[in-house]
């Protein structure tokens, strides 16, 4: 059987963008009094929208301002990856050229909204490597749940 489609997840698997995001997040949430532990963040890797917001405002209380702070933190990330501060994980160039060699398409799918994806990948010089992307905004349902992922096939 030959592979005709490798999909990739995006933070942590393509670039090592967790760490970054965590470190960003949790400096914005200090400067507004919120304190953002490791067991927080990790149960809220793959949330996206909604379920994140909500997962949020559980932990934090009703008044978090979620939206202006995720804001802040996504901006600090956005110049990071700008500016190149944000490695790609070990192997991946390597991999996807012989993936574009044998001819097997590949896309992206990812909790991170498709603009940043797309910012992200052409930064690092590899969105052309990818014949789709597929941003956590195209599915109602987050990791661990599918959805991402057979939208990604669909496309």
């Amino acid at each position: 059987m030959k592979i005709k489609l490798a999909i990739f997840d995006m933070d942590g698997l393509i670039f090592d963008s967790e760490r970054a995001f965590e470190k960003e997040l949790k400096e914005v949430m200090h400067s507004y009094g919120y304190e953002l532990t490791e067991d927080i963040y990790k149960s809220t890797i793959g949330l996206t929208g909604k379920g994140l917001k909500e997962k949020m405002l559980l932990n934090f209380g009703m008044d978090y301002p979620f939206e202006e702070i995720s804001k802040k933190a996504r901006q600090r990330v956005n110049t990071l990856f700008k500016n190149g501060d944000i490695d790609i994980k070990f192997g991946i160039p390597e991999l996807l050229k012989y993936f574009n060699n044998k001819g097997i398409k590949c896309a992206v799918a990812s909790s991170t909204k498709s603009e940043y994806v797309d910012l992200y990948l052409k930064s690092a010089g590899l969105r052309n490597y990818f014949n789709s992307v597929t941003g956590g905004e195209e599915t109602e349902r987050s990791k661990p749940e599918p959805d991402i992922f057979l939208a990604a096939c669909k496309k």
